[in-house]
């Protein structure tokens, strides 16, 4: 076992900084609370190894294990945690007993509710037998409890690395925090950079948007918008290509917490309650938004009404009008159209011949009119239409509307 300790141990320095943690009180003969393959002591050293800070567990004839340092998470616990690729934790049970864990999440992510592998390593072999089972999980889970509940502190609204609640995938990886910087020169904006090989995401400021709202919103090109929740925290949402102003917030609606303190994170994630707090607040925003784009519209709309005339009159063969009424009436039976035909008006001045474009023989001529009439609502409305009589070689015939254009609302006293 000495052998393959020494074989890892010289690349570790025992030059670090892990406050009170040292390596001679660390290293040492560990008795374990339950034989691990058919092993009840492990050798445990502690040290730097490159760049890293760790925890290495060894026993003779099975591989070394090795842990790497938590120095946020240690340091908001108040307890040395460890840490390795495969879900497993180590935390610090006093000054010479240790508990090994694999939970049901990541610490900082959840309060943890399972705990499957556990177990104790004691220099005391008393103590490895007397720690239960029970004692390691409520102590891990106890851990995970606080680092969700710790105090969020000051908050500072500023540029610099911002935390995810939900990581996001970017270049095939998931990112658990970007780098953000709020810009005041020319248009405001925020820049986000995911990852360091990540280009630039820039977030537009919507003034409109954000005067409604009564916070600051940005909007990225693909319509995801950033709300500017308080001092360090933005919301991050996606608006489908309506955009904000045109839809309200749903049950299928998603937002992204991001902050520049982690606590204020992870409290986030541990209650529902505060969760549901900035649901409501999202849909709050949507509905001011678009509520007021609403009411703007309509207010646009019925100055546009107010102002609007119907179009010129061409035509004005009191037969054809009428001709050109029950054509009109037709279509409009035929279509199931809600409103009730009014009046039909021609615009072109004359009908324009249309011929067989091979052979050049007339087929019947059409003009261009409008048609007045009222909607079930009590809307009165006009719409452009045209308007054909096939010819067969001797006369015209078939009078018929061929074809709609677009329609206007307009006071109901000009038609």
């Amino acid at each position: 076992m000495k052998k393959i300790a020494t074989a890892l141990l010289l690349l570790i320095s025992p030059l670090l900084a892990a406050g009170e943690l040292s390596r001679d009180k660390i290293k040492g003969s560990y008795h374990l609370g339950t034989p691990e393959r058919g092993k009840i002591q492990v050798e445990m050293d502690f040290g730097n190894m490159g760049n890293k800070v760790v925890l290495a567990v060894g026993c003779k004839g099975c591989p070394t294990a090795t842990y790497s340092f938590l120095k946020e998470e240690s340091s908001t616990l108040g307890v040395a945690t460890f840490f390795n690729s495969i879900g497993l934790y180590v935390f610090q049970y006093d000054d010479e007993s240790w508990v090994v864990v694999q939970p049901d999440g990541q610490l900082g992510r959840k309060i943890w509710s399972k705990i499957g592998h556990a177990n104790v390593y004691s220099k005391s072999p008393a103590k490895a037998k007397s720690i239960s089972r029970s004692q390691i999980e409520k102590f891990a889970i106890g851990l995970s409890s606080k680092i969700m509940n710790q105090e969020v502190g000051k908050m500072d609204h500023a540029g610099g690395t911002y935390h995810l609640a939900v990581p996001v995938k970017h270049l095939g990886r998931a990112q658990s925090s970007y780098q953000i910087a709020f810009k005041a020169e020319g248009k405001k904006r925020i820049d986000i950079t995911p990852c360091e090989k990540c280009g630039t995401d820039k977030y537009e400021h919507l003034p409109q948007e954000s005067n409604i709202a009564g916070i600051d919103i940005y909007r990225h090109a693909t319509s995801y918008y950033l709300f500017d929740l308080k001092d360090g925290v933005l919301i991050s949402t996606f608006a489908n290509a309506s955009g904000l102003g045109k839809t309200l917030w749903g049950k299928n609606s998603h937002y992204n917490v991001l902050s520049n303190n982690k606590a204020y994170v992870r409290q986030i994630l541990a209650s529902k309650e505060k969760q549901n707090t900035i649901d409501k607040m999202m849909a709050e925003y949507f509905t001011a938004v678009k509520t007021e784009f609403e009411r703007q519209a309509e207010e646009k709309r019925q100055k546009a009404v107010t102002n609007r005339e119907l179009p010129s009159q061409g035509i004005s063969d009191s037969t054809q009008k009428t001709q050109a009424l029950n054509a009109a009436k037709r279509w409009a039976g035929a279509w199931n159209w809600k409103e009730n035909i009014k009046e039909a008006f021609f615009t072109s001045s004359d009908w324009s011949i249309t011929r067989n474009r091979l052979t050049g023989v007339i087929t019947g001529k059409v003009a261009r009119g409008f048609v007045t009439m009222t909607h079930p609502d009590g809307r009165c409305r006009f719409q452009y239409v045209s308007f054909r009589q096939d010819f067969d070689g001797s006369e015209y015939m078939n009078f018929h509307m061929t074809g709609v254009g677009p329609i206007y609302d307009l006071q109901c006293t000009k038609i």
